[in-house]
């Protein structure tokens, strides 16, 4: 929390000297940053109103003086995420996809593209739409090639879809391509949680327990004491079971 909290305030003095100074693309990318930090805060509501604004700033930079489309693409990321844990999953699942059309256009397909179309299928997961989260995920999986973080979350995406399907086997093989992914990039809990919580989920199904509770407790080892009980908490149902 003592990290967020120093983030707010850097962000809150950024947004108040682009304002002075009338930098625009500096206050909405200031006031995205701030929405995401706000939400860990506990405060989604405040966070939505500064995500939302950003958004439009960044809508309106791009589309009246031809500014770079990065932060609208942005603004589209982190809100879909915001949506996604408030528990607003249909605009949510629209933003991100509205979002992949958006990269798609810029030719940003293997960046914005892929790591939209990753969080937008995750959405499309909680919401029973199953089939259209595995079409859109596997036709993105092109663009995982070189890896980086849109693979990563690409993969992580298609792992519980996989997981969620009974579909052990492949579910294995993709943690295992996503273990070899997270060697080459340093992330944190937003991808190490997940990691463990399907490892954990395939080790049940398969009547590992001791696998699963090995799994489980490396998970929450992994993400407690930073800034993941966010990613933390979907270990737990699992632990349980």
């Amino acid at each position: 929390k003592p990290m967020f909290e120093e983030a707010r305030s850097v962000c809150e003095e950024a947004i108040e000297v682009a304002r002075a100074a009338g930098e625009r693309a500096a206050e909405g990318h200031a006031r995205n940053t701030l929405g995401v930090v706000l939400a860990h805060l506990g405060d989604p509501a405040a966070g939505l109103a500064h995500l939302e604004e950003a958004l439009r700033i960044a809508q309106e930079l791009h589309e009246e003086h031809a500014f770079e489309v990065d932060d609208v693409l942005r603004g589209y990321a982190n809100l879909c995420d915001l949506l996604d844990l408030t528990g607003e999953l249909e605009r949510a699942a629209a933003l991100a996809l509205r979002g992949v059309e958006e990269a798609r256009a810029h030719g940003l397909d293997r960046s914005f593209g892929t790591w939209l179309t990753a969080d937008g299928a995750a959405v499309l997961v909680k919401l029973g739409r199953w089939d259209e989260a595995g079409e859109r995920l596997h036709a993105a999986l092109p663009s995982t090639a070189s890896g980086g973080l849109a693979a990563i979350n690409l993969y992580q995406a298609l792992s519980t879809l996989e997981v969620g399907r009974g579909e052990l086997d492949l579910a294995s093989q993709r943690l295992g391509e996503l273990r070899k992914l997270l060697e080459k990039v340093f992330v944190g809990a937003q991808h190490i949680g997940p990691l463990y919580r399907e490892q954990a989920a395939v080790a049940v199904w398969r009547g590992q327990h001791d696998e699963a509770r090995a799994a489980v407790a490396a998970g929450l080892s992994a993400c407690l004491g930073g800034d993941g009980a966010r990613y933390a908490a979907g270990l737990y149902p699992v632990g349980v079971r």
